[in-house]
């Protein structure tokens, strides 16, 4: 059970995304949800802000002197550090997605999916973030 939880984490960065477009896609095609076309722009400016809010965020926990050198080395080469770089940078690319999609006139299932998707890795960066945080 631990092995298959650590997997789970490991790809969180792909699983937690495909979930929540899964179940949106199937929200919307039941229609159980609808989408507001008048909410896309603001959808699209959360999405460029979180962008830069990922960005940020990136740039300070790299930037964050450790107390202990070595230690922060051990964290580089733990399973850790990977998913916190890999969920920032797949929510970066949701959320730039979201504005390429909107900006070229897609159906509006698709750039509020990855805008979801993207919310999803933003939930899993925070969580990594306070933790790796405290670990250092």
């Amino acid at each position: 059970m631990k092995k298959i939880t650590s997997r789970i984490k490991y790809y969180s960065f792909i699983i937690f995304p495909l979930l929540v477009f899964v179940t949106f896609f199937l929200l919307y095609n039941n229609k159980i949800i609808s989408i507001d076309e008048a909410k896309m722009e603001t959808i699209v400016s959360i999405s460029a802000s979180m962008v830069g809010v990922l960005i940020t965020v990136i740039t300070i926990f790299l930037a964050i002197p450790s107390k202990d050198p070595e230690r922060f080395a051990r964290l580089k080469n733990s399973l850790h550090y990977d998913i916190y770089m890999r969920n920032v940078i797949a929510g970066i690319i949701l959320f730039l997605v979201t504005v390429l999609l909107w900006f070229f006139n897609a159906p509006l299932y698709f750039p509020v999916s990855t805008f979801l998707s993207g919310i999803s890795n933003s939930v899993i960066v925070t969580y990594y973030t306070f933790t790796l945080i405290k670990q250092l």
